[in-house]
């Protein structure tokens, strides 16, 4: 952190959840299950007001049930922590909050290039310029791999979004502003449809949402409007090369100063 002093830290929300089923170790199934949904909606809130008004219901039930697990969370994972930034409101929306798809490509590099053994930074440097970069290149030029620059919405929320009508919603419209009110629980959802934001949790984890869908259809605007504010995943070249027998020699990490 003092090498880049300012920047906000981002925590892969894949490890402190895993960090959190390994304290929970020896507690009966259903009393795991019930502490890990609890951390599923604190990381699905989307605002720090939401976070600490739900988090303060949760921290005390925990402390009745729970209690080193809830001082444990406290310490290590809640505002007062350096590895607090692991809630969905912490990215911009539609951002990964886990550092899967990296750790997926440093995986493929190792095995595909490197062969899981140690390089010189010169060496490092000629293997990315002139092997891993020209593959890349190949995998756009042929269309096997697209910069994706557009979020594009899945079946699930294309289905949903076609499933809202005014008899679920009372919609209403103002300029950009579409506001739909659940009638059901009376929850309401601003759509901006220039901007394609809303306010739901969805929306916030995918960059898009069925009530952006079925805004954009009532305005009689394009889905493809929906841009990507984070950059395409590539998940690399999936050939792999012959497994050898016995424990990988030096398997260190691939990355060696000269």
């Amino acid at each position: 952190m003092a090498c880049f002093p300012g920047v906000q830290h981002l925590m892969c929300y894949f490890h402190v959840k895993q960090a959190c089923q390994v304290k929970l170790r020896g507690k009966p199934m259903k009393e795991q299950k019930d502490v890990l949904h609890d951390i599923d909606e604190l990381h699905s809130t989307t605002s720090q007001t939401e976070y600490n008004e739900l988090y303060r219901i949760t921290f005390r039930k925990w402390c009745e049930q729970h209690s080193a697990f809830a001082y444990y969370f406290e310490n290590q994972w809640n505002s007062g922590s350096a590895f607090n930034q692991w809630k969905v409101f912490c990215c911009p929306p539609g951002v990964a909050n886990t550092n899967n798809s990296l750790e997926s490509f440093n995986a493929m590099f190792k095995r595909s290039y490197t062969n899981h053994t140690r390089h010189t930074m010169s060496a490092l440097y000629d293997i990315i310029v002139e092997r891993l970069l020209v593959d890349l290149s190949r995998e756009v030029i042929h269309g096997r791999k697209v910069f994706q620059l557009k979020h594009k919405p899945d079946r699930v929320a294309l289905l949903k979004a076609a499933g809202i009508d005014e008899e679920t919603y009372h919609i209403t419209s103002s300029g950009s502003i579409v506001t739909l009110v659940k009638k059901e629980s009376n929850a309401t959802y601003r759509v901006n449809v220039i901007q394609c934001t809303c306010q739901c949790k969805y929306y916030h984890k995918r960059g898009y949402c069925k009530h952006i869908l079925y805004s954009l259809n009532r305005c009689n605007l394009d889905s493809d409007v929906i841009e990507v504010k984070r950059t395409f995943k590539y998940k690399g070249n999936t050939k792999r090369t012959k497994k050898m027998r016995g424990r990988i020699r030096d398997a260190l990490p691939a990355l060696q100063v000269n």
